[in-house]
This record gives C-alpha cells, sequence and structure tokens, in this order.
C-alpha cells in the first residue's frame, strides 16, 4: 500500500500522469489488467479516480450544455423574436460560458498530471474528497 513516506516509483508515477490525459481512462483500465494487484497502489487508484471524475464532468457539461441550450432555444425562439432580440447572440454567449467552464476543468487535469509526474497528491476540492472516498 501506498504510504506517505515512500515515494512512488517511475512506472508508478507516469502511468498515473496518464490517467489525466484525453484517452488515459483507457490507459489507466490497461495498467490494471495487466499489472494485476499490483495496480492496487493508493497513490495510482488516487490519481485513476480523480482524472475519471475530471473527465466525467467534461463529457457530462458538454452533453448537457448542449441539449439544455437546444430546448432552451426553442422554446424561448418565439418570445426573443417578439422582442426583437438576436437568438444567435444569446446561444454564443452561453456556449461561451460553457466552454470556460470546460477549459477551467481542462487547466484541472493539467494541474492533476504534473502533480501526478511529481509524485504527490493534487488537492482539487471536492474532487478529491470523493476520490479519496473512493478508495476504501
Amino acid at each position: 500500500m501506498w504510504n506517505r513516506d515512500l515515494q512512488p516509483d517511475f512506472l508508478e508515477k507516469l502511468i498515473s500522469a496518464a490517467c489525466y490525459l484525453p484517452m488515459g481512462f483507457f490507459i489507466g483500465v490497461g495498467y490494471i489488467l495487466f499489472n494485476g494487484k499490483g495496480a492496487n497502489n493508493r497513490f495510482f487508484r488516487f490519481n485513476f479516480f480523480q482524472s475519471v471524475i475530471l473527465q466525467i464532468s467534461i463529457t457530462v457539461i458538454n452533453m448537457l450544455s448542449q441539449s439544455v441550450v437546444g430546448i432552451f432555444m426553442a422554446l424561448m425562439k418565439p418570445i426573443l423574436a417578439i422582442m426583437s432580440v438576436d437568438v444567435n447572440m444569446i446561444d454564443q454567449a452561453v456556449m461561451m460560458t460553457v466552454n470556460y467552464f470546460v477549459q477551467a476543468i481542462t487547466l484541472l487535469l493539467v494541474y492533476g498530471l504534473i502533480w501526478a509526474i511529481l509524485g504527490k497528491y493534487a488537492e482539487i476540492p471536492f474532487i478529491s474528497n470523493v476520490a479519496r472516498q473512493n478508495l476504501r
């Protein structure tokens, strides 16, 4: 098991950092499948869970934003047309705001990647707590 006094070896750092890449989920699952019980290391599992949570949140935000904005615009289009408001401008503003959230989460992925390479735990509020709860 991972002890805070011991440093993870180079391979564990590298695989943990690779989990933060866009297809990192598959790298992590491959490491678990090929390494078996050796993949049951606390440092790797923490980084794996944290990266999965961040990547899932990006996917959910993108999916929800497209469907919710589409439905909202379909319902509000007649009302906005009466008020002579440019619907495309509102749509672009909403999608730009959503894009800022996605970019912020992407920066958290880069932050986690850097800390994993250094062999330390990347503390991200709320997300690190959820990842730690899944380690038990």
